[in-house]
């Protein structure tokens, strides 16, 4: 399986076990530097997706309790037909997360681009700052924030972000997340908002 891209995907129930090897390591270290900006080919981007489906079917504990794999097979030839250039990591994410969902397990997902985003906030890069609910009336700030004498107070409901509303971002976020549900998949976009906001939308500063 080539390292060269996200992550791994992972069950709870590997991870609760107790095995700490270090292939269980959701978070390794890239194989090469230089993979953070390079353009990748498409013939190496497929074998990708190859690789991350064998990965959920070699570990998973029951599969088919969750997802019709002949589904997901079929949307990695969709994925795989419409990647023909080649592309970074973080526009390969855009893509590839697609098949999380598919799998519907929140337990089973592909991990944004992390160290590219580790990189991001060690620049002293400004990532998204506020902790957000998630609610069927809307997205929510979790806390209250101020600045200065600008305040966000708590509650306050979020509309939208550098002119995208703010249910565009969810709905599209949540498609490269796992989760049973689309209900349950926009909780976890909202958990992990400043990576995937990011990773999705490409939002800094």
């Amino acid at each position: 399986m080539q390292k060269l891209f996200i992550g791994l995907c992972c069950s709870a129930l590997i991870l609760i076990s107790g095995c700490t090897s270090k292939h269980l390591d959701i978070f390794p270290e890239l194989s090469s530097p230089d993979l953070v900006s390079a353009e990748i080919a498409p013939e190496r981007l497929h074998q990708d997706i190859d690789a991350f489906i064998a990965g959920v079917v070699e570990r998973h504990p029951d599969l088919s309790k969750y997802t019709d794999l002949a589904e997901v097979y079929q949307q990695a030839d969709i994925l795989k037909n419409e990647i023909t250039e080649p592309m970074t990591r973080q526009s390969f994410f855009k893509k590839v997360g697609r098949l999380s969902h598919y799998f519907n397990d929140g337990h089973t997902f592909l991990i944004w681009p992390y160290q590219e985003y580790q990189a991001l906030q060690e620049s002293g890069k400004l990532t998204f700052p506020f902790a957000l609910n998630v609610f069927p009336e809307g997205v929510f700030l979790k806390y209250g924030y101020q600045y200065k004498n600008n305040l966000l107070p708590k509650g306050a409901k979020l509309l939208s972000i550098n002119g995208i509303d703010i249910d565009t971002i969810f709905s599209t976020s949540q498609q490269l997340v796992g989760g049973e549900t689309e209900v349950l998949r926009k909780h976890v976009v909202a958990d992990r908002f400043p990576m995937m906001v990011w990773a999705v939308f490409g939002f800094v500063d």
